[in-house]
Order: C-alpha cells, then sequence, then structure tokens
C-alpha cells in the first residue's frame, strides 16, 4: 500500500509540468527517483519476509486473494492521484489570492462531511461513537498532529514549487520509522532494507532541495 499510495508524488510532478510549466533540473529529476526508490525497496523487500513485522502481527498477511489484492491496488492508485493532484489545486487556489488558513478549513469542512455521512451506518456510527476514552484520546492526538501538518503542507505550497514540495513530503517515512523505534519498537521492523530505502529517500531530498 504505502508504495503504491507513494506514487502520487511522480503524479504531482507530471501535473506541475502540464499545468503549471514547472521545470524539471537534473537534481531534481535524480532526487525523485531516488525518493521514490527508497519506499518502494522498502516495501518490496519488506513483503517478502517471513519475519516481518507485519506477519508477526497479523499471520494472514500473506493469504490475501486475488480479487482483494486487487482491489487493494485500486484503491492505491486512486490514492496515489487524487492526493497526486491535491497540489495543483492548492497552488492555484494560492495564485489566486487563496491563503493555506481558508484553504486548510475547507478541506477538513469537506473530510468532515464525509465522516459524518458514514454516520449513517449503523456499524461504522457504533464504532465512531463508543465509549472508548484510551482510542479516542490518540485519535484526538492524530487529527490535531495532521491537521497541523496539512496547514504546514499548505504554506510551504504557497512559497515552494510543487515539484519541491511533493518530493520534500516524501521524507515522511524517515520521520515515521524515528517515532516507531522510540513507541513501537517491539511491533515495527528495522531491517537492513528499511535503512537503505530511507538512505535512497534522505539523498533524493537533499538532491531535489539543490
Amino acid at each position: 500500500s504505502t508504495g503504491i499510495v507513494g506514487m502520487y508524488a511522480v503524479v504531482s510532478v507530471i501535473l506541475a509540468i502540464i499545468v503549471l510549466g514547472e521545470k524539471l533540473t537534473p537534481f531534481t529529476i535524480t532526487g525523485a527517483i531516488l525518493s521514490i526508490m527508497g519506499p518502494l525497496i522498502i516495501t518490496l523487500k519488506e513483503g517478502q519476509s517471513p519475519r516481518s513485522a507485519e506477519a508477526k502481527v497479523n499471520p494472514n498477511v500473506n493469504s490475501l486473494d486475488r480479487k482483494t489484492l486487487y482491489l487493494g491496488v485500486l484503491y492505491g492508485l486512486g490514492a496515489a492521484v487524487l492526493w497526486g493532484s491535491s497540489p495543483i489545486f492548492i497552488k492555484l487556489a494560492m495564485n489566486n489570492g487563496g491563503t493555506a488558513i481558508a484553504g486548510n478549513f475547507i478541506s477538513y469542512s469537506a473530510a468532515s462531511f464525509v465522516v459524518c455521512a458514514s454516520l449513517f451506518n449503523k456499524k461504522d456510527r457504533q464504532e465512531i461513537l463508543r465509549r472508548d476514552w484510551p482510542s479516542l484520546k490518540i485519535a484526538i492526538m492524530s487529527s490535531l498532529a495532521a491537521n497541523i501538518a496539512q496547514l504546514a503542507r499548505y504554506l510551504a505550497l504557497n512559497y515552494g514549487s510543487v515539484i519541491v514540495v511533493s518530493i520534500v513530503s516524501r521524507t515522511i517515512p524517515v520521520w515515521t520509522i524515528a517515532l516507531s523505534y522510540i513507541f513501537n519498537r517491539k511491533l515495527e521492523s528495522f531491517s537492513r532494507w528499511v535503512f537503505l530505502g530511507n538512505g535512497l529517500l534522505i539523498l533524493g531530498t537533499i538532491l531535489v532541495m539543490l
């Protein structure tokens, strides 16, 4: 899933060139390739390991039927296309007088509408409204962090190019692995492929910034 959804950066770069007329440099091209290869290596190599952390947590991880796998790939590609096109709309809005706060408010209002619509489903409603304070507390912290991150993304797109912002935002796995080591050390995998993939990601990001 991470490898497929992570292709959103490719969509963003292509659309930025076509729609916004942004230019690619040799450093940007090389950095983009490396930053995409990093998470892809992690996904492919970790997925082949029977002792991966995911297999320990979910023993049925390798028993997906073909239809479920194809649906997962389809949804992943859909997420990549939609997420990859969003920076273009954000940049166009900023260029036409929009602000980061207004954009953030509109995007989260739309997301809230979708979540509220799911309350019509009894199963989803029970899951959302159940009284489980520890889970709710973590969910609230996660939503606050995501909201601040999204606001920072809007600000970055306001001042920087879509290509650079999209590639630099690919460093998410680096921060994930650092925080996972602190909080979920017993559940996560820290193999040589994880470190190799993140190393390529960091190198690629540096080249893009140059």
